[in-house]
């Protein structure tokens, strides 16, 4: 047996964690309510979600213009 199939067999073997846990939902709610789904509506919530924490969106046109901006950073 290898030490993959070893390992493998342990962690089947082990007692699964959150026993009483109850079932997983059919459906999940959203965190947040975002009305508008629309891509710049999405983006324009993740630039200031984004900023939020700290972080400083970069927005570019194209997957061209991603990795120029990614070089240039």
């Amino acid at each position: 047996m290898s030490s993959r199939e070893q390992i493998l067999n342990k962690l089947r073997a082990a007692r699964r964690p959150f026993e009483d846990a109850a079932p997983q939902p059919a459906q999940y709610l959203a965190v947040t309510i975002q009305d508008d789904l629309s891509p710049s509506a999405l983006l324009d919530r993740f630039c200031v979600e984004l900023t939020n924490l700290k972080g400083e969106p970069i927005v570019v046109d194209g997957e061209d213009a991603a990795r120029e901006k990614v070089l240039e950073l």
